[in-house]
Parts: C-alpha cells; structure tokens; sequence
C-alpha cells in the first residue's frame, strides 16, 4: 500500500526530515472499530505526480487524493495471527486483497518494522 504524506527537510544540527501521513474520514470498517480518522492510499500510477508535484497545480495533488485506492480493512487479534502461525506484526486493521497478501504484509513487516 503506498501512502500519502507531506515531509520536509529541516537543515541544522542534526538535520531532521519529518514527515505526517495524510489522512480523511475512514471507511465504514474503520468507523466501526472506534476510529475517526485513515490514511489515505494513493494508487501507483499516482507516485511520481505525488512525488513531483507542479506548484502551480494544486488541484492536480488534490485529484490524486480523491483518486484514491479503496481497501478493505480487516480487524485480527493477536492471538489469532499466532493460532494459524503468523506473526504477531500482522494483528490490528490489516488490507485484505487477496490469498497472497498475508506472505506479503509479513515479509514487509520483518523488513521495516
């Protein structure tokens, strides 16, 4: 999933590059678990408009938030995840978008996290 976000380069001592997720109102099983807001994923075909914006054209980033990916997310306990031996990174709002995703999420999860 990629995400969008708004960041910047601080220069001085250390150098600092602070970043926020963009976010809007959630979808319904998002609302339904208690939470008021939710990122925002972009679609791929959207990165490079996303990464190299035209200044003079802030509809353009504005239409690119609207041309959003629509996931459904899907709520997983802890001791779930562990019950069918996944990791435990996997528990919380998590994308479902098909048989593969599960391989996918953990080995992101072991990456970055």
């Amino acid at each position: 999933m990629l995400v969008a976000y708004l960041w910047s380069h601080w220069q001085g001592e250390p150098d600092l590059l602070p970043f926020a997720a963009i976010t809007d109102e959630p979808p319904m099983e998002i609302a339904a678990d208690g939470h008021d807001r939710c990122i925002i994923p972009i679609k791929s075909e959207n990165v490079d408009a996303w990464l190299n914006p035209d200044r003079k054209n802030l509809a353009a980033q504005y239409a690119i938030l609207d041309d959003r990916e629509r996931p459904y997310y899907e709520h997983r306990l802890a001791a779930e995840a562990i019950g069918r031996g996944e990791s435990p990174c996997l528990f919380g709002s998590v994308l479902r978008t098909g048989p593969a995703l599960s391989d996918e999420l953990n080995r992101f999860f072991h990456v970055y996290l």
